[in-house]
């Protein structure tokens, strides 16, 4: 009996040992929980940009002591429940022990990323054991760009310029401004400056205003390629804006000139030669006497009218003045506290339009003739260059409408003066 002891303990000891001297990689090639190796690196996506750092895809190198059938890839967030976003299988790659994962960052475009905290690899092998494994992925936020002092809208000048003014912030570095306006309708670029990633910049722009454009667009961009958009309304005024109209006086026997008419609100220019068939139709004239130029209301150029000259002829009108346009004119004096407000609405830009309200309280205009004067002083007839806006009524078919004219320099040369002014006129 003792003998039969001692021949199992033998036995048993013999087993110990051999079992003992196997190699390490046949125990785990036997062992269904055998870990698999997964290589990553930590990953940051950016929400703005939906992109990822230190490389837009998602790589990790997987090794496996055992063939590996399948990995399912969940998204782990904060509050939500895991999502399954990708099932790798094994059958077409050649190796199925060394595997180049990799996760593409436009699958996440359209996923909310906030609370992201990483992937989980579920790797299913082909004797049905498994493993875990785990990509740090973190959730970055960057602040956005944004306009400061931004206007909700500008008017041109009487130089028809807007001066924009406003100023551009981003955390990220800004990189890139463009400034657009709608004049075709849609919005096309005018001007552009390049950056240098400074976090505060202050655009300062003098934009000529283009006719028909309602609305400016300025875009900032940032090093992150995010954006900030602001729009500045330039009001669709009811009125034209002339600027810088020369209107010269009667000419004389060897000087004739094209634009000492005026019509309105067509805005022609004519001259002596050009007044036949047109008579009842122009606004006002510019004729020089001799206490200064002036503007001539046309029922009030009887006397005159042969006094200007086409190629050395006197004009001979065809009907007669007493029917032509009863143009009234009235000099705004700043030293009336009434008028000064249109002086004030004019050098701001806010002149809302040219109706009779913007003109009520103010004496409606009277003047014929009013005239230009260096040494005078200004009355509702005589401009200077402290008083140099002139209200003006014209009568026409569609029913009368009120100008407003700006004077901005008189050129005192006897029959060759000339004035030249900017001009508000209604539209239609």
């Amino acid at each position: 009996m003792k003998t039969i002891v001692h021949i199992i303990a033998i036995t048993v000891c013999i087993f110990g040992i051999l079992a003992c001297s196997k190699k390490s990689e046949d125990v785990i090639l036997n062992d269904k929980g055998a870990k698999d190796v997964v290589e990553a690196q930590d990953y940051t996506f950016n929400t703005a940009t939906k992109t990822f750092t230190p490389q837009n895809n998602i790589e990790a190198q997987i090794t496996s002591q055992k063939d590996i059938n399948f990995i399912y890839t969940y998204l782990i967030r904060e509050g939500v429940s895991d999502s399954l976003v990708d099932i790798t299988y094994t059958q077409d790659l050649d190796s199925k022990r060394n595997i180049q994962y990799v996760m593409e960052a436009s699958l996440f475009e359209h996923i909310p990323m906030q609370d992201v905290s990483g992937l989980k690899l579920m790797i299913k092998r082909t004797d049905n054991s498994s493993d875990e494994a785990f990509i740090n992925i973190q959730s970055f936020t960057p602040p956005l760009p944004f306009w400061e002092d931004i206007p909700a809208s500008l008017v041109p000048d009487e130089a028809n310029i807007i001066q924009i003014a406003a100023t551009a912030k981003s955390e990220n570095g800004i990189t890139k401004i463009e400034l657009h306006d709608d004049y075709q309708g849609t919005f096309v670029k005018v001007h552009e400056i390049d950056l240098n990633g400074e976090t505060t910049h202050t655009f300062d722009y003098a934009y000529t205003y283009r006719p028909n454009a309602a609305n400016l667009k300025l875009i900032m961009h940032d090093a992150y390629g995010l954006s900030s958009e602001a729009v500045i309304a330039i009001p669709i005024l009811p009125y034209e804006i002339y600027t810088n109209v020369i209107m010269s006086a009667q000419g004389t026997n060897a000087v004739t000139f094209n634009n000492n008419a005026m019509l309105l609100p067509s805005f022609e220019l004519i001259g002596p030669c050009n007044f036949a068939n047109k008579e009842e139709a122009i606004s006002f004239f510019t004729y020089a006497t001799s206490s200064g130029v002036s503007f001539y209301a046309p029922t009030n150029t009887t006397n005159i009218i042969g006094n200007y000259r086409c190629n050395g002829s006197p004009y001979t009108p065809i009907t007669s003045p007493s029917n032509w346009v009863a143009t009234r004119f009235r000099v705004l004096l700043p030293s009336n506290s009434r008028q000064q407000q249109v002086y004030d609405a004019y050098n701001t830009n806010n002149i809302p339009d040219l109706s009779d309200d913007f003109f009520d309280g103010i004496s409606a205009p009277s003047s014929s003739a009013p005239r230009y004067s260096s040494t005078a002083g200004a009355s509702a007839s005589i401009f200077t260059q402290e008083a140099y806006l002139i209200w003006a009524t014209i009568p026409n078919p569609q029913g009368t409408i009120n100008v407003l004219l700006r004077i901005r320099e008189v050129i005192e040369n006897g029959n060759e003066s000339s004035i030249r002014f900017d001009l508000l006129v209604p539209k239609n």
